[in-house]
């Protein structure tokens, strides 16, 4: 699995810089950017990368903590 350095506003996926500049491009009144939004300011977001094993067909699940691109 991979994740893109080339995220939303040039942002590397599913690091904290991504998480919020995805969250602000929601409608204000959206419940899932509300969630997201308190998770954020109260530190208790988690992240994780999600696939499928291409031999067994199994769903792998892998908790990650994504570090922001260093400008």
């Amino acid at each position: 699995m991979r994740v893109s350095n080339k995220g939303v506003d040039g942002t590397r996926q599913m690091s904290p810089d991504w998480v919020k500049n995805v969250s602000s491009k929601l409608d204000k009144n959206n419940p899932v950017k509300k969630a997201v939004d308190e998770a954020i300011d109260n530190g208790k977001i988690n992240t994780g990368l999600v696939g499928v094993d291409k031999k067994t067909g199994e769903l792998i699940f892998i908790p990650t903590r994504i570090t922001n691109i260093k400008k």
